[in-house]
């Protein structure tokens, strides 16, 4: 059955939607597989592009990650949808100890930097903007917004980065509750219970922050 959906682009225009996935224990005894939650998740990332909303996540920089799923499938959607917007579809949250390797993270940009806008939340929750248009890059620092006509060598740009890290847990703290300030709702699905970096289950972290937040959250 087909589904009629003229008219539904944009209902979800600028709207910051956060997504909290992770692998889980579960899908074995389900009889699911990971590719199964990898599908799930483009196909959840691809509609909330089609119907203008911009899609939030944190996540860490491993190229076998949901973050690098995540961007190519968004930059894809943001291509074919009707609704178009000059902010970038998919805002990356990376927390402070994550980006203590200057080439590492100066590589990130370089690779999520046409698609995304990357948010760098440090400890002291400050939270730095970071996003690449075209020749130019635009910085927007707690200070106020730098913009740079032609991007300059980006492991000097990210060198000087306020970065500062207390360690996973509170760095983690930080950069969650940073990211439900900014977001109107979240999508929650899978998530380890064991071998968590923060203070708790990331997962249940954020889905406890949502609710304090009074925002929608949608269980899958």
């Amino acid at each position: 059955m087909s589904v009629d959906r003229s008219g539904w682009e944009g209902a979800l225009a600028n709207r910051l939607v956060a997504l909290s996935v992770g692998n889980s224990p579960d899908l074995g005894r389900l009889g699911l597989l990971k590719r199964n939650l990898d599908q799930t998740v483009a196909a959840l990332a691809t509609g909330l592009v089609c119907f203008g909303a911009r899609v939030a996540y944190g996540g860490n920089l491993d190229k076998n990650g949901f973050t690098y799923l995540l961007y190519p499938v968004i930059a894809q959607a943001y291509a074919t949808a009707k609704t178009r917007a000059s902010q970038p579809r998919f805002v990356h949250y990376v927390s402070a100890y994550l980006a203590q390797d200057t080439a590492e993270l100066a590589a990130h940009l370089e690779a999520v930097g046409k698609f995304a806008e990357v948010r760098l939340v440090d400890c002291d929750r400050q939270v730095t903007s970071i996003i690449m248009s075209g020749s130019e890059l635009i910085c927007r620092l707690p200070q106020g917004e730098r913009r740079f006509r032609e991007v300059p060598s980006l492991k000097a740009f990210v060198a000087e980065l306020p970065r500062r890290s207390a360690g996973p847990p509170a760095d983690l703290d930080a950069m969650r509750e940073a990211m439900e300030n900014d977001v109107s709702a979240r999508i929650v699905m899978g998530g380890a219970v064991t071998g968590y970096s923060g203070n708790r289950p990331g997962i249940l972290q954020e889905t406890l922050l949502a609710l304090q937040h009074a925002h929608p959250v949608y269980l899958l």
